[in-house]
């Protein structure tokens, strides 16, 4: 089992209140990420988890269209986790959105989110995740 890299410090100018730890490529999780696109339709879109904390993920996701379509303002994602333990399901509100390499689309994009529904177990999990690995 990989031991996950913590990113941040949390210092005294840290915004974050829970530490964010980078997940190892040969051990990665997968996230499958439920929204409405701007003409009303549902999409789906499947991709992995960059880094985790207990509030929040930064998921990279492979698609073509504008960042717009996850960073409206008050987008909310439906997101299932594929974790060792099992999978797991929440809500998370967009932060940011960015193309990973300074071009938009065709690339993908980085996602950040901030956690803002999970069930009790769940969160267990998730933590019990963080721990193992810290």
């Amino acid at each position: 089992m990989s031991r996950l890299i913590r990113l941040d410090p949390l210092g005294d100018d840290e915004r974050r209140q829970w530490p964010r730890y980078l997940v190892p490529a040969e051990e990665p999780i997968v996230a499958g990420v439920a929204l409405t696109d701007s003409d009303g339709r549902p999409r789906t879109l499947t991709g992995r988890v960059r880094d985790v904390s207990e509030a929040g993920l930064l998921l990279s996701l492979p698609t073509d269209e504008s960042c717009a379509e996850f960073s409206e303002r008050g987008r909310t994602l439906a997101v299932v986790l594929t974790l060792p333990s099992g999978v797991i399901t929440l809500r998370a509100r967009v932060a940011h959105c960015t193309a990973p390499d300074g071009r938009p689309g065709g690339g993908g994009y980085v996602v950040g989110v901030s956690i803002i529904e999970i069930r009790e177990g769940d969160q267990d999990r998730l933590v019990e995740y963080i721990g193992e690995r810290s």
